[in-house]
């Protein structure tokens, strides 16, 4: 009987601590703003550039259509809806990969022949296509 209310005082004493230490407010942290975010891969080479201008992208898509890169990477891959015509989605999606490429090209990290064959792939392949050789097929 004693181990029961020592069992019982202890679990009583740590959630006064939780709630004293602010716990009972928790508030998820709000994600970062689409349009202030630029990143700065550390990888060398096309796999650099390319996490580069996907990652780019997809934060100036998202600062256009007004919402979270995260969920617009979901919406993208079709786990979430965010309430945008797919063709304004993925059009802005486009639109972004082109002037992430400019950004990359402006650096001197993609030659003239290799944006131009990226920004023509970029106008043909679908945006599934496209993300999964940017982010992976577990997308």
């Amino acid at each position: 009987m004693k181990a029961v209310l020592a069992a019982a005082l202890a679990s009583l004493v740590l959630v006064a601590v939780y709630l004293a230490a602010g716990g009972g407010d928790y508030e998820p942290g709000a994600p970062p703003d689409p349009c202030r975010i630029q990143t700065k891969s550390q990888a060398d080479g096309l796999t650099g550039t390319l996490e580069r201008v996907g990652l780019n992208a997809l934060a100036g898509s998202a600062c256009e259509l007004k919402v979270p890169r995260e969920r617009l990477l979901l919406a993208l891959a079709g786990e979430e809806d965010l309430g945008i015509d797919d063709d304004r989605r993925n059009e802005s999606f486009r639109t972004g990969l082109r002037d992430a490429l400019r950004q990359e090209q402006d650096a001197g990290n993609v030659d003239e022949s290799t944006a131009f064959l990226l920004d023509q792939a970029i106008g043909i392949l679908p945006v599934d296509a496209i993300l999964d050789r940017l982010f992976g097929e577990g997308l």
